[in-house]
């Protein structure tokens, strides 16, 4: 086959690659030495080569190569056409022509659709269609909000442009939710919204929520308070929308009423909120069973507003604060620094303190590292909401721009999690020398980014040593001394610390006072390094959460996750909301692959005809009981 250039060949190649399921890369190509101009090219797939020996030790990198030897060698003939000499058709690992718009030589539409919205000032990291991106502007800014003495509401421009957000949402997809709430004149005070993507996330990820206020306390123009959680990726994602002009109690209570509607009725195991009373009495109305910790982040970042005397004055007050948070491991030891502190800086009689006092186990890290919360960072903004839209919001954005940029934000979001679910089944783990059996078990189980945070646990256990210590029965208590480097102004210096861990080998359970499972949801290197010593190989599959698993969103029935309401069939409404956002998990579930995609067909084609012939029997039956005559019924 001829080619007029070495481009040709590749474009052909690339083209045949993107129908097949595999993606390109050019290996090497060769110039002449006479006029620096290239005489020939080799064009492989992208799992082609091996992972170097020096590379094998840096473990928290994943590897896509497999040794595959599907090439295309072309080279330039004397009369300046590009000939195949070499092609190599079999590859060594399965083909993906489902997701092949992931690798990166068929990426060119995204790369396009990028340089655009950054023209339009959305920023790199955000990705959209043509559309979306001719279809945001800066006409018509937006009024705001109105105040009017106590009351606050949305101008009726604002009013409008939520409407038509929703109208339009609901129009690309019947199950997205949507809630007002108007004032006593029937000015427009809160919304909440949640299209269907979020709905099946909460079925998924909904353990762990964070509602994130900051748009509502950090003076932004915008009044803005999304509902985020994390994925088995650790990435952000959105899990609803509101809107506030008014932040009493009682909107609150409307707000987080209307959320657990919206998801089914399931409150979530855990939220993560800013320190507000309000928040927290609607909370413990709503959830009375859900885990509330405030954000150790807000609380921090409001010391110098709150203290701002102490902390000019007295250089050494937020060292002194800083440890007693962080360093404290015992609650007597927390008790003990916090009134030090009180007393020292002359704090005895300020309110801000002593509510916090109060309130302290829903904030100190001590009190909180045996509850779960999905690895949500204790002191770190960095799973809120913000992280999702801080990109093109800032203090002075008002509600036109944003509900024009909104969708452009999601479908980002959405990218980068399909690009992650495809990475985490398409790669493989780069191998260390002499892997662990706890890595060598759970290398093809966890995500990639779930697994890195599990290696280092492993790679941690050479630095501690575990000897028991007492044995009753079934029980066993060890010991665990860990070294830690700690470097502070240049200088360096070995910690040590000791945790205790029991182990329970008739239930085969197995606990450390550091209480890394209970709070992130994988093992610490201090039981790790007792499994070693007791010679358990295996982690007992109590210790590996669904949630961090490459198969976290697989379902084998429709109602898993899903809480199914008694009065679910008392009204269409109701009855076609609940078809919505059962169709929606299938639908997700049926695209993974080409062959699910077959079935999902044929099973629609089969339900469709049996609820046809369901309806059908309804009406014969109705005809039969309630003959018309002229709009009478014969008796």
């Amino acid at each position: 086959m001829m080619f007029q250039s070495a481009v040709a060949a590749y474009r052909l190649y690339n083209e045949y690659a993107k129908d097949m399921g595999f993606g390109v890369r050019k290996k090497l190509s060769r110039r002449s030495k006479t006029n620096n101009e290239m005489i020939a090219a080799w064009y492989v797939c992208t799992r082609e080569g091996k992972i170097a020996a020096s590379e094998k030790a840096e473990c928290s990198q994943s590897a896509r190569r497999t040794g595959c030897c599907a090439a295309l060698k072309v080279k330039r003939m004397a009369n300046k056409e590009w000939k195949v000499v070499h092609f190599a058709k079999e590859h060594n690992h399965e083909l993906d022509p489902e997701n092949v718009c992931l690798f990166r030589s068929h990426m060119k539409n995204r790369v396009h659709n990028k340089n655009r919205i950054n023209k339009a000032g959305v920023g790199h990291k955000f990705t959209m269609s043509a559309s979306s991106t001719q279809s945001g502007g800066q006409d018509g800014e937006c009024q705001n909000l109105v105040d009017r003495g106590q009351r606050r509401f949305f101008a009726p421009a604002d009013a409008h442009a939520i409407h038509m957000l929703f109208i339009h949402m609901h129009s690309k997809n019947p199950a997205f939710f949507y809630a007002v709430e108007f004032d006593g004149e029937q000015h427009l005070k809160n919304v909440l919204w949640a299209d269907a993507k979020a709905k099946v996330a909460y079925t998924h990820f909904g353990d762990v929520v964070t509602f994130d206020t900051t748009y509502l306390t950090d003076g932004y123009k915008l009044p803005f308070a999304p509902f985020v959680g994390v994925n088995h990726h650790g990435q952000t994602i959105l899990l609803g929308c509101a809107l506030l002009a008014d932040q009493s109690t009682a909107s609150f209570v409307w707000l987080f009423k209307t959320w657990l509607d919206a998801m089914s009725g399931r409150p979530p195991k855990a939220i993560i909120t800013d320190y507000n009373k309000d928040i927290a009495a609607a909370i413990s109305q709503l959830f009375p069973e859900t885990h509330h910790r405030y954000c150790l982040w807000h609380i921090l970042k409001r010391v110098p507003e709150k203290l701002g005397d102490v902390c000019e004055a007295r250089e050494n007050f937020l060292k002194k604060l800083n440890k007693c948070i962080f360093d404290s491991t015992t609650a007597d030891e927390f008790e003990r620094r916090w009134w030090n502190l009180i007393h020292r800086f002359g704090l005895v009689n300020e309110e801000w303190l002593q509510s916090l006092y109060k309130d302290r186990q829903q904030w100190v890290p001590l009190y909180l590292k045996d509850t779960f919360f999905a690895g949500m960072s204790i002191s770190q903004r960095n799973e809120s909401g913000g992280t999702i839209f801080h990109k093109f919001i800032t203090r002075e954005t008002g509600l036109k721009e944003f509900l024009d940029k909104y969708e452009v934000a999601l479908e980002s979001k959405f990218e980068d999690e399909a690009q992650e679910d495809f990475w985490s089944f398409h790669s493989k783990i780069k191998e260390r020398t002499h892997p662990s059996p706890f890595e060598l078990q759970l290398a093809d189980v966890y995500t990639r980014n779930m697994f890195e945070k599990f290696q280092m646990e492993v790679l941690g256990i050479s630095s501690v040593f575990a000897s028991k210590s007492e044995e009753n029965g079934d029980i066993a208590t060890y010991m665990v001394k860990a070294y830690e480097v700690q470097e502070k102004r240049k200088t360096r210096r070995l910690l040590e610390k000791e945790y205790k861990v029991v182990w329970n080998s008739m239930e085969r359970k197995i606990c450390c006072t550091c209480h890394l499972f209970e709070f992130k949801g994988y093992l610490c290197r201090h039981a790790l390094a007792v499994f070693l010593a007791l010679g358990v190989l295996e982690v007992p599959s109590f210790y590996i959460l669904k949630r961090w698993t490459k198969d976290a969103k697989s379902r084998h029935v429709l109602d898993e996750g899903y809480t199914v309401h008694d009065d679910c069939s008392e009204s269409v409404a109701q009855r076609f909301n609940d078809i919505c956002v059962r169709s929606f998990k299938f639908a997700e579930e049926a695209s993974l692959t080409k062959r699910s995609y077959d079935v999902a067909l044929l099973a629609l084609q089969e339900a469709f005809r049996r609820v046809a012939h369901a309806n059908n029997s309804v009406r014969k039956s109705c005809q039969r009981n309630y003959p018309r005559n002229g709009g009478q019924s014969n008796r």
